[in-house]
């Protein structure tokens, strides 16, 4: 619960300014966060505006945002859809609301449609922003506006949208009261990434591919399924990860595509680490990091670790060869 509280106070930092902001009294009768509802698209997605409190103190900051369900075999998609896709898109129009961060994406799956890769998620997902209500405010309550627009895709695709509304009483003393909802959040919280303090990330371009290596912290054991990586710039996918298990780190290979000129060849490379758990429940992952992965051009001779730095791979395979590592490792704060 710390650890989430500690990412509302961040997500507040990018935080701005809501659209249509008003201290006047909010219109609407009061509702319970589950009755702002609607169903689009034509496929049986079902959007619904809720709250992780039902009542909300002065000066205290609480998450609100759009819960999808999705019928089997539809997805929705994440903030860079991959090679093809829409992100979902919603417009905040707020009364007596002072900041609203930008939307909050958890850790995406990865789709393979074909020979098309792409990121989303299926099932349910929440996708939320942090609201913040100035301590002066004297209304009784406040009233939260969603234009929501997605595209749901299976063997085929369909746009749809929504106009949603949700009116929270305003508590100016005393302690928020949790929804029904707010377990919700607490879920779709642990797939938030978090910055990878301690990890250590390095990389080689080569033509099409990019190989990476990772140190974790001492604390943090070998990966117990493996690991995913999510490229942030749009358009960009990575193929699926390898890992290499070594005395001291881990090899981690992956290939990486994306449009033409759009990521310069010394720029590093932004994303997402996601670490399962055994038995891989994207729902509550070992680690989820934000990370830019430094890199330089591969050549013919780097500095290549001796045999003491090989081990067998994690499968139980034979041992890995020598690969050439980047002679200055950097860390990512």
């Amino acid at each position: 619960m710390l650890a989430n509280r500690t990412r509302i106070r961040l997500a507040l930092v990018l935080g701005v300014g809501c659209a249509g902001v008003s201290d006047g009294a909010p219109t609407g009768a009061a509702r319970d966060s589950s009755a702002a509802a609607a169903a689009g698209g034509g496929v049986g997605v079902r959007a619904s505006l809720v709250a992780e409190v039902s009542r909300v103190r002065l000066g205290d900051p609480f998450r609100a945002g759009v819960h999808f369900r999705l019928p089997g075999g539809w997805h929705l998609y994440w903030s860079n859809p991959g090679e093809a896709g829409l992100a979902p898109r919603i417009e905040w129009q707020c009364e007596g609301v002072l900041r609203v961060s930008e939307l909050l994406w958890p850790a995406p799956v990865r789709f393979a449609e074909g020979p098309i890769i792409g990121y989303g998620y299926a099932d349910e997902v929440l996708l939320a922003s942090v609201f913040e209500v100035p301590p002066g405010t004297t209304a009784p309550s406040l009233t939260l506006h969603a234009r929501v627009t997605w595209l749901a895709c299976a063997d085929a695709c369909v746009p749809g949208e929504a106009d949603l509304s949700l009116t929270l009483p305003v508590e100016p003393l005393g302690t928020a009261t949790p929804s029904s909802e707010a377990a919700w959040f607490e879920r779709f919280a642990r797939r938030l990434p978090v910055p990878a303090s301690g990890w250590e990330f390095r990389g080689v371009r080569r033509a099409g591919s990019v190989d990476v290596w990772v140190t974790p912290p001492r604390a943090m054991g070998w990966p117990a399924g493996g690991a995913s990586f999510f490229p942030l710039p749009q358009g960009w996918v990575s193929g699926e990860v390898t890992i290499v298990r070594r005395l001291e780190d881990w090899l981690a290979r992956f290939s990486l595509s994306g449009p033409s000129g759009s990521l310069g060849d010394a720029e590093p490379i932004p994303g997402i680490w996601v670490l399962p758990k055994d038995g891989g429940s994207p729902d509550s992952p070992a680690a989820v990091l934000r990370v830019a992965v430094p890199t330089e051009a591969g050549t013919d001779r780097l500095h290549e670790p001796d045999a003491t730095q090989t081990g067998p791979e994690q499968d139980g395979g034979t041992d890995a060869p020598a690969e050439p590592v980047p002679q200055t490792p950097n860390q990512t704060q």
